[in-house]
C-alpha cells in the first residue's frame, strides 16, 4: 500500500506540474509581439502619415463619358512636421520610462515580448529632443507630398502638365498657403512634384496680412472666443471616465509592468511620441513606442481625438461653418465663372491650390456637409461611431486634402458640367452624388446659399 501511494503521490505531483505548464505556455502564448506582425495599425488621427491615410483611387471621369477637365480646386493640409516645444521637453522622460519598464520585466512583471523588450532597450530618440525642429515640415512631409504633386500631374495632365498647355504660364496656376514654414515648404514640394522637368517658373502669391481665406480661424476673434468654451468637453470626458478609455489605460499598464495604474498623461505621451516618431521615420517604419498599444488602444485613442475634432473644427459647431464660408464661395465662384464664361474667357487658372492647416479643412469640409455625424458625436457612444464619416485619420492626416475638380461634358450639340470630389485620394459620396460625382446644377443648388450670403461681420460683434 505504502509503495501504491508513493506512486500516486508522484504522478499527483506530475499531474500539477503538467497543469502548471499549461497554464505557463497558454498564457505565454496570448503575448502578442509587435516586431512580429506584418501590418500594424497605424491609423493615428490628425498625425496619420500621408501615405497610410491616402486612398489608391485618384480617378478622374472616363473618357467615354465625353467630359474633361477644365479647372481644379484643392486645400491641402500642410505635410508630416515635428511636434511643437511643449511635447518636445516632455520627451525628455521617456528614458526614464523605458528603464522603468524593463526593471518591471526583469522582475517578472509586464507582458512584453522578448524581442519587443529588446527593441525597447535599445531604443534612443533620434534626434535628440535639443535638436528636434520644433513645428516644422520634415523631410516625410516634403516626399509625400511632391509625390502627391507627381500624381495629380499624372492623372490631370491637361490642367498640370505645362507640356499639355499650349503656352502654359503663370496665368494657369495659383498657389497660396498660409504663413507658417510647413505650410510654404508642403506648397514648395507641391509645385516640385508638378513642374519638376516642365520648364515652367510658377512664382505663388505672397501671404497676405490678416488672411480671410486659409486662415480664418486665427484671425476672427469671435472663434478664438469661442475656444473658452472648450469644444474638448466630450474628449476630455471620454479620457477621464470613458470604458473604453479606461480599458485601455488597463491593458497598457498590465502589459508594461507596472503594480499601480499608469497614468493617463504617461498614455497620452506614449501615444504622441508613436505617432510623431513614425511620422518622422522612414517610409514604411514605426515608432518603437508604437509596441505599447494594442489595436484596440489605437481605436481607443483615435476616437478621443476625433470627438474633440468634430466639435473643435468640424460640423460639431455652427460657428466652425461660419469660417468656412470664405473656401467655400472661393470654390463655388470659380466654377461658376468657367460654367458661364468658358475656361479661356473665365480669366480663371485652370489650377488652384491652397495650403492650410487642420482647423480650415476640417471646417470646409463640415460646411460642405461631407462628414456631417447622423448620430449624436459624444463620449458614450464609441460603438455607435465605429463607422463614423468624421475619421481624422483619413479626412485630416498629415498632407490630408480635399480636390474638386469641374469638368466639362459635350453631348448632343449640349453642353453640360460635372464636379468630381475626392478626400485624400477617395471619391467622396454625398446624398445626390454617388461615388463623388455631381452634376453641376445639383453641385451649385447644394452650396449656392453658402457662398452667396457669406461674411465674416460676425468675426467682429
Amino acid at each position: 500500500m505504502k509503495r501504491w501511494g508513493f506512486w500516486l503521490g508522484a504522478l499527483g505531483a506530475v499531474a500539477v506540474l503538467v497543469v502548471l505548464l499549461c497554464v505557463f505556455l497558454i498564457s505565454h502564448s496570448k503575448i502578442r509581439c509587435y516586431t512580429e506582425e506584418e501590418d500594424h495599425y497605424l491609423y493615428l488621427a490628425s498625425r496619420t502619415t500621408y501615405e497610410r491615410a491616402r486612398g489608391h483611387n485618384l480617378t478622374r471621369l472616363p473618357s467615354d463619358s465625353k467630359c474633361k477637365p477644365v479647372q481644379i480646386w484643392a486645400f491641402i493640409r500642410h505635410g508630416a512636421r515635428y511636434p511643437e516645444p511643449k511635447l518636445i521637453n516632455r520627451y525628455r522622460k521617456l528614458d526614464q520610462l523605458r528603464d522603468e519598464i524593463i526593471e518591471n520585466h526583469e522582475k517578472g512583471r509586464g507582458k512584453l515580448c522578448d524581442s519587443d523588450l529588446e527593441l525597447l532597450k535599445q531604443w534612443v530618440l533620434i534626434p535628440p529632443a535639443d535638436e528636434i525642429p520644433p513645428a516644422l515640415l520634415n523631410k516625410n512631409g516634403e516626399e509625400e507630398l511632391k509625390n502627391f504633386g507627381k500624381r495629380l500631374k499624372d492623372t490631370f495632365p491637361e490642367l498640370l502638365k505645362a507640356g499639355s498647355i499650349p503656352g502654359a504660364s503663370q496665368k494657369d496656376y495659383k498657389f497660396r498657403g498660409t504663413d507658417n514654414q510647413r505650410t510654404q515648404a508642403s506648397q514648395t514640394a507641391l509645385m516640385e512634384g508638378i513642374f519638376e522637368g516642365e520648364g515652367v517658373t510658377v512664382v505663388p502669391e505672397k501671404v497676405p496680412n490678416n488672411d480671410s481665406l486659409l486662415y480664418v480661424n486665427m484671425n476672427c476673434p469671435t472663434y478664438q472666443a469661442s475656444l473658452k468654451l472648450n469644444p474638448w468637453n466630450e474628449s476630455d470626458a471620454f479620457t477621464e471616465s470613458g470604458a473604453e478609455f479606461n480599458a485601455t489605460v488597463e491593458r497598457i499598464t498590465e502589459r508594461l509592468g507596472f503594480e499601480e495604474e499608469i497614468d493617463r498623461g504617461t498614455v497620452l505621451l506614449l501615444w504622441e511620441i508613436c505617432r510623431y516618431e513614425t511620422a518622422w521615420k522612414r517610409k514604411g517604419q514605426w515608432s518603437t513606442w508604437c509596441l505599447v498599444f494594442d489595436p484596440e488602444d489605437m481605436q481607443a485613442l483615435e476616437f478621443r481625438e476625433d470627438i474633440g475634432t468634430y466639435y473643435y473644427a468640424g460640423p460639431g459647431r455652427p460657428i466652425n461653418k461660419q469660417i468656412a464660408c470664405p473656401t467655400v464661395k472661393d470654390l463655388v465662384q470659380r466654377f461658376r465663372n468657367v460654367v458661364k464664361n468658358g475656361q479661356e474667357k473665365s480669366g480663371e487658372p485652370k489650377s488652384v491650390f491652397y495650403f492650410g492647416h487642420t482647423v480650415m479643412l476640417a471646417a470646409t469640409m463640415g460646411a460642405m456637409g461631407m462628414t456631417e455625424s447622423e448620430v449624436p458625436f459624444v463620449a458614450t457612444n464609441y460603438q455607435q461611431m465605429i463607422d463614423r464619416k468624421f475619421r481624422t485619420s483619413l479626412v485630416g492626416p498629415f498632407g490630408g486634402n480635399l480636390i474638386l475638380v469641374l469638368y466639362r461634358c459635350n453631348s448632343e450639340n449640349k453642353s453640360t458640367h460635372k464636379v468630381t470630389i475626392h478626400a485624400t485620394e477617395r471619391p467622396w459620396s454625398l446624398p445626390d452624388c454617388p461615388d463623388g460625382v455631381c452634376d453641376w446644377d445639383t453641385f451649385e443648388q447644394k452650396y449656392a446659399d453658402t457662398a452667396d450670403h457669406c461674411n465674416l461681420d460676425f468675426c467682429y460683434q
